[in-house]
């Protein structure tokens, strides 16, 4: 009896040691602003927070329906709104990045075919340890224009 008290208290010292190390990122609130059929671009949001206790670097992200999927970070200056795409984004623990209208966002490029609103589709988040995250973003409508959304938009052809 000895030996099976001693494995279990090793089996839930190991399960309370366990999901504290693998637990990482969480994506919330993900969506796709809906566009015109005619588009082949659409810009994706979500929120990041990486709930483990290792810094995380998101390395790459993917969709079925576009060619390629970039984090592009918005800088407001003079008046101007330039976009950097980024490579990797690191997420110490604890940190949460949101991705909004605006804002830093995900852009969808080159879709394979139009977007339905209401729509669920499918992002894939690779992380630097080589793990891939999925989550599902829904197509919704998208938030009236405001200045820097316009001009993220007309800006947006000059990559």
């Amino acid at each position: 009896m000895r030996s099976g008290l001693r494995v279990a208290i090793c089996l839930l010292a190991f399960g309370c040691v366990i999901p504290a190390a693998v637990a990482g990122v969480k994506a919330t609130d993900v969506w796709i602003g809906e566009v015109p059929p005619s588009s082949d671009v659409a810009a994706g949001y979500l929120v990041l927070r990486n709930e483990g206790r290792q810094p995380m670097a998101l390395t790459a992200i993917s969709s079925p329906v576009a060619r390629r999927v970039e984090w592009h970070d918005v800088q407001h200056q003079d008046g101007m709104v330039k976009m950097q795409p980024r490579q990797s984004v690191l997420l110490a623990p604890g940190q949460q990045r949101v991705l909004g209208p605006g804002d830093s966002h995900l852009m969808l490029i080159g879709l394979t075919r139009p977007l339905a609103l209401g729509e669920r589709v499918a992002l894939t988040l690779q992380w630097q340890d080589g793990s891939r995250q999925t989550v599902t973003a829904t197509v919704r409508p998208r938030p009236l224009p405001a200045a820097p959304a316009a001009t993220h938009h007309h800006h947006h052809g000059h990559h």
